[in-house]
């Protein structure tokens, strides 16, 4: 719940728990369960993602498949959260109008409900998911209507409203939970957006300490300043992590007033000093070790990691030739992660840093009325006729008076414009993880007369390059799984990005595409030449919802971007399959290496269910698709009529057999098939007849039936029956 349906008087900067809770418009993450509808184990078990395609949006867990929850049309934006029994909810925006689906208790059931006219960048979250803090927690729903703030709560049932902020010039991010265990509202256009920066590293290295957040202030603007990474280890004690932070992103630590303060350097000083403030016991400074510039490095190393590196260390270094120096050079190292231009910004501030430092020391006493002065302070000293900006390191109070330890500080060491060296290039190892397993179940026509079985094709694809193969299992009676058929190699597959439009299947396609999202970048399509091509070269599937498919050839291959494939020169609703439109999402299989898989003919008309999962991955992670078979691969083909004419009672009909396989100038008649049926009807009165084989023609008597009749002549089939059917009206 959020106390007082407020924001907090003074903003209060912090990290999410959950790094990154939206990644993108269509995809989100939140800190979940063990299971949908199973918060028994809590809800820091696993990392749940949200996303959605424009039509289906799934859910999956880290150690849970992906399942679909909803579908819809022009779906632009999720955001994922849970309630306290596990039960997803999720605020969306679908055709430009802002909804949540949530579990409706009174009901029993899961709803949609639209938030309200012109709300924009629906974001939830579960506030707090702590164990003994359900009376306290509560899903938020927030959102911006033009550049308000607004949030809903559970308790409510979302029915009230309540304003948080006006005038705001970004739109919301993301909401979650921050480290420092307060809910936190994220904007676009904000530095660091969902990622650390300086002020959330220190806040959070601090309150792992035990420090208090109230007694932790960064400085604001370090919360606008992203930082990438830090190696900790146990070696280093929280003040030690913030020292070796400062060292690098150049800031200091500053204690007084009971509160820890982090001031930048670089800054305006704060005070004048001059020699006539000295107490008389220091009329002169005790100790000024102005040096020279022998003692000064020619040269500074930075030993570093950068994310581009790996592991291996990278180097960057500064050189300053201007003077004599110290030949040898200063290596230092760092444990924050740096990319190579931060690296080597840094090592030359800090050679300008520690050429300012190596001057020397100035020590100097003045009274308790100047307390304000603490350590890291900026100020000007002026004494023997000089003007000295200096840096406070050290203040030590003593009876009456304070003795100050300060440094050289030149405001314009902390600016540099240099050239980085490249971090060498790392090949990283290839995951071991197979990822999740794509399936697709076609009920397509034999796709030569080699399978001239009833039966029906499935095809497997990974996602990863650790893939290595898929089993594929069938639902039986009793609810038992059997495996069916385990595929080693795979299948190309993949999903539309754009609709395909319906064509001719008598001409070739040349004004259509097909754009497909192959489920592998690594995977790979080829061009073909025309004699290929019209030999049945390159020829896919683009399955529709039925599990029935359009066969396509396509002749042109090529990758318009990694794994996106545009192809050309089309052959549409190949072996009969009909040509259709497409719409985005639809599933694209190349046939090459599809597997073919015999039924028995009593599961005809049935409904089957299949489920397939990697190699070494747990079966019951697997969704499961079920589809109802029609047998289509004995399924014969419309012949052509080619007369039919009626004489008095006599109906004659001639017709050209279209086979399965062959050629069209030498069509090849399935084993099974059986002949023809032919049939007139006229008023809701029928006569037929069975032709044999070899038959092209057949009279029949049809006395007693009025003009027009209607005549259809189909293939019979052994195993499937009668097959695909031409008409004419005579």
């Amino acid at each position: 719940m959020i106390p007082q349906q407020r924001l907090s008087t003074t903003p209060v900067r912090s990290t999410f728990v959950l790094q990154r809770p939206q990644p993108t418009l269509t995809r989100s993450r939140h800190l979940g369960g063990i299971a949908v509808g199973d918060a028994s184990q809590g809800f820091n078990v696993q990392v749940w993602t949200l996303e959605t395609n424009g039509t289906t949006v799934t859910l999956a867990g880290e150690l849970v498949a992906p399942v679909t929850l909803f579908t819809g049309t022009g779906i632009t934006e999720v955001s994922l959260a849970f309630d306290l029994n596990m039960q997803p909810f999720v605020a969306f925006v679908a055709g430009g109008v802002a909804q949540f689906r949530w579990w409706d208790s009174t009901v029993q059931q899961f709803v949609i409900t639209p938030i309200r006219t012109g709300a924009i960048r629906p974001r939830c979250t579960l506030d707090d998911s702590r164990p003994g803090q359900s009376q306290n927690a509560d899903v938020i729903l927030a959102y911006m209507v033009g550049s308000a703030l607004f949030f809903r709560a559970q308790r409510d049932r979302y029915t009230i409203e309540y304003p948080l902020a006006t005038g705001l010039f970004n739109l919301l991010d993301a909401v979650g939970m921050g480290v420092n265990l307060r809910l936190h509202f994220a904007f676009e256009g904000e530095a660091g957006d969902g990622e650390w920066t300086q002020g959330d590293a220190v806040s959070d290295m601090a309150q792992r300490a035990m420090i208090p957040a109230e007694r932790v202030q960064p400085d604001f603007g370090m919360f606008d300043k992203p930082i990438q990474g830090f190696a900790t280890s146990p070696q280093y004690s929280a003040a030690e992590a913030i020292a070796e932070l400062g060292k690098v992103y150049f800031f200091d630590a500053q204690d007084a007033d009971g509160v820890l303060r982090f001031v930048p350097r670089g800054g305006s000083s704060i005070a004048t000093v001059t020699e006539a403030e000295f107490v008389e016991e220091e009329s002169e400074p005790e100790k000024d070790t102005t040096r020279d510039s022998m003692s000064v490095p020619r040269m500074v190393h930075l030993m570093y990691h950068d994310l581009a590196g790996g592991l291996a260390a990278d180097k960057q270094m500064s050189e300053r030739e201007t003077s004599p120096r110290v030949d040898a050079p200063t290596v230092v190292s760092t444990p924050v992660i740096l990319d190579a231009a931060s690296a080597a910004r840094v090592v030359a501030v800090h050679h300008r840093v520690m050429e300012e430092e190596l001057r020397g020391e100035l020590v100097f006493g003045l009274s308790d009325a100047r307390l304000a002065i603490t350590e890291s302070s900026v100020i000007v000293v002026q004494y023997r006729g000089r003007s000295q900006r200096c840096r406070v390191t050290k203040v030590e109070m003593l009876d009456g008076w304070q003795r100050i330890t300060a440094v050289r500080d030149r405001q314009s060491a902390y600016t540099a414009q240099v050239d980085p060296v490249p971090p060498a290039p790392v090949t990283l190892p290839p995951s071991i993880i197979p990822g999740a397993t794509r399936f697709a179940f076609l009920d397509l026509p034999a796709l030569s007369q080699a399978s001239d079985v009833l039966g029906y094709h499935i095809a497997t694809s990974g996602e990863t390059a650790a893939w290595r193969g898929a089993i594929v299992e069938r639902e039986e009676s009793g609810a038992q799984w059997a495996v069916l058929a385990t595929d080693g190699n795979g299948t190309v597959m993949g999903t539309l990005t754009e609709p395909l439009s319906i064509a001719s299947e008598w001409y070739s396609d040349e004004t259509n595409a097909i754009t497909v999202q192959l489920a592998r970048t690594d995977d790979d399509l080829a061009s073909i030449t025309r004699e290929v091509w019209l030999a049945r070269g390159n020829s896919a599937a683009i399955v529709r919802a039925d599990g029935t498919a359009e066969i396509v050839q396509f002749r042109d291959a090529v990758e318009t971007t990694p794994g996106t494939w545009r192809l050309s020169g089309l052959l549409r609703g190949r072996l009969n399959s009909g040509a259709s439109a497409h719409s985005v999402g639809a599933v694209f299989v190349l046939l090459e290496a599809a597997l073919l898989v015999q039924a028995p003919s009593e599961r005809l008309a049935t409904t089957l269910t299949h489920r397939a999962y990697s190699a070494g991955n747990d079966p019951t992670t697997a969704v499961s698709q079920a589809r109802t078979w029609t047998g289509r691969s004995q399924r014969e083909w419309p012949p052509i009529i080619t007369a039919a004419s009626r004489a008095a009672d006599t109906l004659t009909v001639s017709w050209i057999a279209r086979h399965r396989f062959g050629s069209d100038e030498n069509p090849v008649a399935s084993s099974h098939f059986d002949g023809w049926r032919i049939e007139a009807s006229s008023g809701g009165t029928t006569v037929g007849l069975d032709a044999t084989p070899l038959t092209a023609s057949a009279a029949l008597n049809v006395a007693g039936l009025a003009n027009p009749i209607t005549v259809t002549v189909r293939g019979r089939n052994r195993l499937a029956g009668l097959g695909d059917a031409t008409t004419r009206i005579v």
